[in-house]
C-alpha cells in the first residue's frame, strides 16, 4: 500500500475504514446496498452501533471501483471527526500525519484501492 497510497490513506485503510459484503441480516445499517452480497466501505469503529446513533457517511456502497477512493475521501472529510467511537488517539495520529509534509500521488495513479 505505501507504494500506491499517501500515509494518510495508509492510516484510513489500515486503522479505520473497514470492507464488508451486505448480506440480509447486515444490509448497512444506513446506505443501503444497490444489491444483495454488494461490497461496501463502513467504519470500523462504530460499525455496532445503530444508525442513528452514527455520524454521516460511516457507510458506503461505491457502485464502482473508481469511486472507492471518494468514498474514502468523503469518510475523511464527513465522517472521521464526527464519530464519537473512533478513540482520541488515532484522531491525534490523523492530525500528526496531515500536519507532515509528504509526497502527493495524483489521485489517477491510486489503484490500491
Amino acid at each position: 500500500d505505501e507504494s500506491f497510497l499517501d500515509p494518510v490513506h495508509n492510516f484510513f485503510r489500515s486503522a479505520c475504514v473497514e470492507v464488508f459484503v451486505a448480506d440480509d441480516h447486515n444490509p448497512g445499517l444506513g446506505a443501503k446496498p444497490k444489491i444483495k452480497d454488494q461490497v461496501g466501505l463502513r467504519c470500523g469503529h462504530c460499525k455496532h452501533v445503530h444508525s442513528s446513533k452514527r455520524a454521516k457517511q460511516s457507510v458506503s456502497f461505491p457502485s464502482k471501483t473508481s469511486n472507492i477512493f471518494e468514498s474514502v475521501r468523503n469518510f475523511q472529510r464527513t465522517h472521521f471527526e464526527a464519530c464519537q467511537y473512533i478513540p482520541d488517539e488515532l484522531k491525534v495520529r490523523y492530525k500528526k500525519l496531515m500536519r507532515e509534509v509528504y509526497k502527493k500521488i495524483h489521485q489517477k495513479y491510486i489503484k490500491a484501492y
